[in-house]
């Protein structure tokens, strides 16, 4: 649902669902697309140096809707011996995630961090991003750090099409992400 007077949106075509309300403009299509040009900055220089991985689920830290992204993410980074952080914004998730990682018996150091105001100052210390599509997800784009996305929910608002046409070639649909 949006309640904006204004979108803005890459998508050619647009679900009914998704047609505009009364006094809202929409703009779409690929000549509104942010980024047009593919980085190629994802490289690690210095081999002997493990990747920083950060994993999220977006401002609302919805790590229930990612479950099986998040275990999977954490195996993988202790596997190939990444260093990881986690990003909670609120207690209960911070408190779902150690439940989650005790259940599948990682027993390795994982990093969490609280909510950041200004996250992207911070976001060039991490070689890999994992979480749901949104605003973290953008800036490290944005930033040529590679990005492993996915949508919170099978709600029809987010499709790979979408993130691909953006240069972006990691993002999971519903049945990959799970």
């Amino acid at each position: 649902k949006h309640y904006s007077n204004l979108v803005v949106t890459n998508k050619e075509s647009l679900d009914n669902k998704f047609l505009a309300k009364n006094n809202q403009t929409w703009l779409n299509g690929l000549k509104y697309l942010l980024v047009k040009k593919i980085s190629n900055k994802f490289k690690n220089k210095d081999k002997k140096k493990n990747l920083n991985v950060l994993l999220h689920a977006g401002a609302s830290s919805s790590f229930k809707a990612i479950k099986n992204l998040a275990a999977r993410t954490i195996i993988a980074s202790l596997k190939y011996n990444f260093n990881l952080t986690i990003l909670c914004t609120n207690i209960s998730s911070k408190n779902y995630m150690l439940n989650l990682i005790t259940k599948i018996k990682i027993f390795k150091k994982i990093r969490f961090i609280n909510y950041t105001p200004n996250l992207i100052k911070n976001l060039r210390d991490y070689h890999i991003v994992v979480g749901p599509a949104g605003t973290t997800t953008f800036e490290a784009i944005q930033l040529g750090i590679l990005s492993f996305t996915c949508a919170l929910k099978n709600d029809g608002r987010d499709d790979e099409v979408t993130w691909h046409t953006a240069g972006h070639l990691m993002h999971l649909n519903e049945k990959e992400k799970n």
